[in-house]
């Protein structure tokens, strides 16, 4: 309807069909528009609106936005009505309003209702000329109307950019033909600035999308022409953005297309102005996108063309200052970039490495702390200290020394004495910039040494122990109130903010007040299992809650670390993505510190349980009955056949009860309805990222359920990256997909909200399957960490692990076709739905619950 509006099609009344009182006050505020009445139309709207929100909210959040969404559209229209007549005013609004709207939901359907509410009052508040209007007036409301008419324009720009990326490209078509068409229907060129060709670029760009074809770059090159040539002649504002914007465009598309590389790199040159071209000489970090797009594909374009030669210093030390360069303008690409910077930091001679030095010293401290695992594992490496890596550690520890500290704890307990002595050399140096270094060292030693001896404790048996016993008073130091630098190191505590690019110097990415540990709490309990680990309860100093923590013994944590690590890395690309950052998607992550080589610090997942508590307790003898009939068959066909046999006969099929046990933790409606949703999520988000990193060993004991929340929360990552597929009875899953899993769905089981999420969540990862490889790549090559675990020849890593995750991250499937998003999904859930697969897993797995 809008859409005929702006075309200036007839509209019919269908105002009569409308039931809610809302939105036939939008049809009068739209279609009857009338300066006199809408200041009433719009009182009445909101007043309708308040006080319906204020009922909805203590219901249920999702009516509560459907309302709040309906408020903002009248907000819209009572601040672009307001003073209309103020020729510089529109423009203002509508910017303001655009501004306004990046902070809503990503949704398309959210934003392009918005969006186009928007646009229809833009057209109806459009001044008319009449008989009475003089020449000056004419003057004065052509401008206007030019100005309304652009706004309008650039909106629909906005649109067909939103749909294209929702991979809508009829649809992004059509907005830019509706745009071409108002340019048409004005009988002159009302596009003043460069929105004419913005709107030409964008439709080139949709119709390469959804066909790939290659005559379309030719079209954009011809627009480039004109374009420059225009901008040479009027010096419009605003050109010379979109033509560099355009030029990165093209080098994008040519390299997709095997274009000729000297062509390819004039179009990134294109890109830069002259003045970008000596970036050494400006230290001042700024907003801007198109530098750091630029920066960063010019850099990935001379990494991947080159493939790198490790002996070409200078071509090295290129690509790692146009890296620089792109963070100069932009977080965007952090996870890219730095690991990245960090694997090739020793490839560089030592002017690359002096150049390095002197540059980095600009660069936020923020920047370089997710990353402090992998400059950590570059400590041994030839003169580590005179390195810029030396430098990029002892600048983050001074500026956060109270997380910083528990990030080189390890190191600090290390046996390797190179490493011992190459971190306290660095605390000293810090120590002269933050005297508080020290102290918060001193401290973490003295925690650490009690912490270490407790860890690899195995005489204790499990059950409550308590510190003051004689038998235990060796970690009694535990509980002494010396601690008031030690923060207690929970993932919210560690975990940074940073921001979309450089702000003040003064930005803290870390919340300003953090409970630090006053003590252990005297009892704490050994758990029933082979390492027997301990839980033990830190109690804060402000008196807030008590915080439980794992301490492990005689266990590479250093593997938890990296995961947890790479899901973080992970739940960045969920929030940025335009792909998924409309769903909120994220892994649940907990603390996982490593304290020497075989000892960590795991935090306890608060308000969570088992799986196997809420399926497997009620079935008891149905699962003694299975394992001994599979005891009988030594064979794995006849394994099969016996679990076909005992799940879909109907005398032995065992219901799914997880539902059930599912709605016990929400038992207010609503609540158990969002709760579904998170489940659903949850699981889509781990069960493609845990079938892309090879994550096996996926047990009821190793998945946990938020009872507070329905999230699903996986714990022990030592079974990665493919190693289940080799063990005596290998694993033939991609992840846990039984039939209690699928239980709370909903109706639509695993082809609903769960295939939908899947498909979202590949769509992400596939589209910065860079990122992915980059980190786990430097990942892999810590020198500390045994990947393959060589004492247990059941554990090796069946292949090396990169080129797997390139294919499955290409969507290669297993006859070597590449398919869509949704079609991997689809397969990767079949497979782990197959009888066939699911009869030939360890029984201890329970395949059937």
């Amino acid at each position: 309807m809008i859409r005929k509006f702006i075309k200036g099609e007839e509209i019919d009344n269908v105002k009569v069909y409308i039931k809610d009182k809302i939105w036939e006050i939008i049809w009068n505020c739209i279609f009857e528009y009338n300066k006199d009445t809408i200041k009433n139309n719009v009182k009445e709207g909101i007043e309708i609106l308040s006080k319906r929100l204020g009922k909805e909210i203590k219901i249920s959040y999702m009516r509560a936005y459907e309302t709040i969404k309906l408020l903002h559209i009248f907000y819209d229209i009572k601040y672009l009505t307001k003073r209309r007549n103020e020729t510089n005013n529109i423009t203002k609004k509508y910017k303001d309003i655009i501004q306004r709207m990046k902070y809503l939901n990503k949704n398309i359907e959210d934003t392009e209702t918005l969006t186009l509410i928007q646009i229809g009052i833009l057209n109806a508040i459009k001044p008319i000329q009449n008989e009475m209007t003089t020449q000056v007036t004419i003057n004065i409301i052509q401008k206007l109307a030019n100005e309304i008419n652009e706004n309008i324009c650039q909106s629909l720009i906005i649109l067909s950019h939103l749909c294209r990326h929702a991979r809508m490209f009829n649809k992004s078509k059509d907005y830019c033909n509706i745009a071409i068409k108002i340019n048409q229907r004005e009988n002159k060129e009302i596009i003043t600035s460069t929105i004419i060709y913005q709107i030409g670029i964008e439709k080139c760009m949709s119709e390469y999308q959804q066909s790939h074809c290659i005559e379309v770059l030719s079209d954009l090159k011809v627009l480039y022409d004109e374009m420059n040539k225009k901008s040479k002649i009027n010096k419009m504002i605003g050109y010379d953005c979109v033509i560099k914007k355009l030029a990165l465009k093209i080098a994008i598309m040519s390299e997709e297309n095997n274009g000729n590389y000297e062509e390819i790199l004039g179009w990134y040159k294109k890109a830069l102005s002259e003045k970008d071209e000596d970036e050494m000489k400006n230290k001042m970090f700024q907003q801007n996108k198109l530098k750091m797009k630029v920066y960063y594909f010019y850099a990935h374009f001379l990494e991947t063309v080159n493939q790198i030669d490790i002996n070409d210093s200078n071509l090295i030390l290129e690509i790692l200052m146009k890296y620089m360069f792109s963070l100069k303008y932009g977080f965007k690409y952090l996870y890219y970039i730095i690991p990245k910077i960090i694997s090739l930091s020793n490839s560089i001679d030592t002017n690359g490495k002096k150049i390095m030095k002197d540059f980095v010293r600009y660069y936020p401290e923020y920047l370089w702390y997710p990353f402090l695992t992998l400059i950590i594992s570059k400590l041994e490496e030839p003169n580590f200290s005179k390195t810029f890596l030396s430098l990029i550690l002892t600048k983050v520890l001074v500026k956060y020394p109270e997380q910083v500290s528990w990030r080189l704890a390890s190191s600090i307990f290390s046996r390797n004495e190179k490493r011992v002595t190459i971190i306290k050399k660095i605390i000293e140096k810090a120590n002269t910039l933050n005297n508080t270094v020290q102290i918060i060292f001193n401290e973490l030693i003295q925690f650490g040494d009690a912490f270490n001896l407790l860890a690899k404790d195995n005489d204790l048996e499990p059950g409550i122990h308590k510190f003051t016993s004689k038998r235990q008073q060796k970690y009694s130091i535990l509980l002494n109130e010396n601690w008031s630098h030690l923060i207690i190191p929970t993932q919210k505590a560690l975990t940074i903010n940073i921001p979309e690019s450089h702000l003040q110097n003064n930005y803290s990415p870390f919340e300003i007040s953090l409970p630090k540990i006053k003590c252990i709490e005297n009892s704490f309990r050994i758990l029933n299992s082979l390492q027997k680990p301990k839980k033990i309860t830190i109690l804060s100093k402000d008196k807030s809650e008590p915080y439980y923590f794992l301490c492990k013994g005689k266990d590479d944590i250093r593997k938890d670390n990296f995961v947890q690590e790479l899901f973080g890395a992970l739940n960045h690309l969920f929030e940025t993505s335009h792909y998924s950052q409309q769903y909120n998607l994220k892994i649940q992550t907990y603390t996982a510190l490593p304290m020497s080589e075989e000892t960590g610090l795991i935090e306890w997942a608060s308000n969570t349980i088992p799986m196997k508590s809420l399926i497997v307790e009620s079935r008891t003898k149905d699962i003694i009955t299975y394992h001994k009939l599979v005891a009988k068959e030594g064979n794995q066909r006849k394994r099969v056949d016996l679990y076909k046999k005992y799940i879909l006969n109907s005398s032995y099929t065992l219901p799914p009860q997880f539902y059930s046990n599912f709605n016990h933790s929400f038992p207010i409606p609503h609540h158990q309805i969002k709760a579904r949703e998170n489940y659903s999520k949850s699981m889509a988000v781990m069960s493609m990222v845990g079938s892309i990193i090879g994550l096996g060993d996926r047990h009821l004991e190793n998945i946990l359920l938020n009872t507070k929340d329905g999230n699903i929360v996986h714990i022990d990552f030592d079974m990665l990256f493919w190693k289940g597929e080799i063990l005596p009875v290998p694993e033939t899953v991609p992840f846990r997909l039984t039939t209690n899993m699928i239980d709370c769905f909903g109706p639509q089981a695993e082809n609903g909200l769960f295939l939908d999420m899947c498909t979202v969540v590949l769509k992400t990862l596939r589209h910065n399957q860079s990122v992915i490889i980059s980190l786990t790549d430097s990942m892999l090559q810590n020198p500390f960490i045994d990947w393959a675990n060589n004492e247990s020849s059941a554990s090796q890593i069946p292949e090396k692990p990169i080129p797997r995750f390139k294919r499955i991250l290409s969507g290669i499937d297993k006859l070597g076709r590449v398919v869509s998003e949704r079609s991997q999904a689809e397969q990767l859930i079949n497979d782990a739905k197959s009888v066939d697969n699911l009869g030939s897993m360890f029984q201890g797995w329970l395949p059937y619950i």
